[in-house]
């Protein structure tokens, strides 16, 4: 068999798949998006650095599930939150925002500080923009699936979605730079508010 054919897929291949990302997220939280090289993060994963190259075409596409693997938990962490009782009309959009961004406190800082990295990083390279439209279409995507679980229909007005993953975002990055100065959860209350009045009033 030639060096250079694929080895055969075996049964923990997904679970590789998935240490392989582990390991880029790690790289890029410690050491940032320069320093993430294929063979740093082939290292990091403890396997030949060609087993990259097997799952992903390069490092672009590793990125990309980088991001997509830290989207996923917040996705599951507001999903579990839609379960909870509440008391009152605010709390199931409140607490949605509250349990996604106590994924944030709880996470490293590094890791996400390299989504914004990430973001940028994007942005700035030829052909990789696709990355960020994607990754903001789907804080957009969230944010509707939150708004309708709360009794909101996110099709009465398209700019809900777009403003809760706006003031999401940029909650998150003033909270990494200030966070004695930024109070998450009177801030994701109040944007509840600004919700609800916009469902009375449209």
């Amino acid at each position: 068999m030639s060096p250079d054919r694929a080895p055969a897929r075996r049964p923990d291949d997904e679970g590789r798949r998935a240490e392989l990302i582990a390991a880029a997220s790690r790289v890029i939280a410690e050491h940032g998006i320069a320093a993430a090289t294929t063979r740093r993060i082939a290292e990091e994963a403890g396997v030949p650095s060609g087993l990259v190259h097997y799952w992903f075409s390069g490092k672009d596409e590793l990125l990309e599930a980088v991001i997509s693997d830290t989207l996923v938990s917040i996705e599951d962490a507001v999903r579990d939150s839609r379960a909870q009782p509440h008391d009152d009309d605010l709390a199931p959009l409140h607490q949605q925002l509250l349990a996604a961004f106590r994924i944030v406190e709880s996470d490293d800082r590094g890791r996400q500080l390299a989504m914004y990295e990430m973001t940028t990083w994007a942005l700035r390279r030829p052909g990789l923009a696709e990355v960020a439209r994607h990754q903001y279409e789907s804080y957009r995507r969230v944010a509707a699936e939150g708004l309708e679980a709360a009794g909101v229909d996110p099709e009465s007005d398209p700019a809900l979605s777009a403003l809760v993953a706006a003031v999401f975002d940029g909650l998150t990055l003033s909270w990494l730079a200030d966070p004695d100065g930024t109070d998450p959860e009177a801030v994701l209350r109040l944007l509840a508010k600004l919700v609800a009045a916009a469902r009375v009033s449209s």
